[in-house]
């Protein structure tokens, strides 16, 4: 099999963890190698299936991305995690589906791109938060995602309006226990847990990522803990959509874990951190990779 790994031009050689991942791939019978989605010389055709790995400026760039996986869809390239599930988890509109049908949530709130959202004051009142977190419904990485302290409300209204000026915003009631607990990332491939993370936010801060000094340490989950993951992956598949990997990021908050995202799209799966889980991960991914090819019409 002749894999694609979808990637983005600034790791278009693809980050050491993917690179061992590829490796792993060939030591299985499946030739994989990099390919820029945003390169217009790719011959997508040529591969017999694409998996995606960190097209990492597609939140930065959606409507071309929209594109891409339009023409993927029409060369019925087999994409891993499928095209469907990719549009659906670019907007975090999905975690309003995902709570609707029980998923655990902090308060979450979608405010329209449009002059008439209600101001960061109003929604203090409204919903009794002492801080909140706001942030492009169309993001990833903590790009332009803020946390709002309830005095802080009226300093940071200009910055509220300026997101809404790109589209939709999400507010989420802030969850101070991230910065004593973390941040829980819980890997499943083709449906069986694989390893999990714990990822802690430096000193005085709440953003995880290892760009804003956070770090990623390995973290054996509890039985509650892994009941509490696989539920929110339950919802998934209740409203009807199909996925070959995911990450379900989870913090605790009042006495329970509550989801902040479930990463279908190009979920960093911590392989780094968790080097002994290659070669399981690589495993369960060639086996969904080939039945994904076999089926292609």
């Amino acid at each position: 099999m002749r894999l694609a790994i979808v990637t983005s031009e600034e790791y278009a050689q693809l980050m050491p963890a993917d690179q061992a991942l590829a490796q792993a791939f060939k030591a299985l019978g499946i030739d994989a190698e990099p390919a820029v989605w945003s390169n217009t010389a790719v011959p997508w055709q040529s591969f017999q299936a694409a998996l995606i790995r960190s097209p990492w400026d597609y939140y930065r760039r959606p409507a071309e991305f929209a594109a891409w996986l339009d023409r993927v869809e029409t060369m019925r390239l087999p994409l891993v995690n499928p095209v469907r599930t990719v549009r659906w988890n670019m907007h975090k509109g999905y975690l309003r589906e995902l709570g609707e049908l029980g998923a655990p949530l902090p308060g979450t709130l979608m405010v329209g791109g449009d002059a008439a959202a209600p101001s960061l004051s109003t929604l203090f009142t409204q919903h009794g938060w002492s801080a909140l977190v706001m942030k492009p419904a169309v993001s990833g990485g903590a790009f332009e995602t803020y946390k709002v302290e309830r005095d802080d409300a009226a300093a940071f209204e200009e910055r509220y309006r300026a997101l809404h000026q790109h589209g939709d915003v999400i507010i989420q009631e802030y969850c101070h226990q991230i910065e004593s607990s973390g941040e829980l990332s819980f890997v499943y491939v083709d449906g069986l847990f694989t390893h999990a993370c714990r990822k802690v936010p430096k000193d005085a801060d709440f953003r995880v990522q290892e760009r804003f000094g956070g770090r990623n340490l390995r973290h054996t989950p509890t039985p509650l803990e892994l009941e509490a993951a696989e539920r929110v992956l339950e919802t998934t598949t209740t409203l009807g959509y199909e996925y070959a990997y995911a990450r379900v990021d989870m913090v605790q908050h009042a006495n329970r874990l509550v989801l902040m995202e479930l990463e279908v799209i190009e979920p960093w799966l911590f392989l780094d951190t968790v080097p002994e889980a290659l070669p399981r991960v690589a495993e369960l991914l060639a086996r969904r990779l080939r039945g994904s090819a076999n089926s292609k019409v």
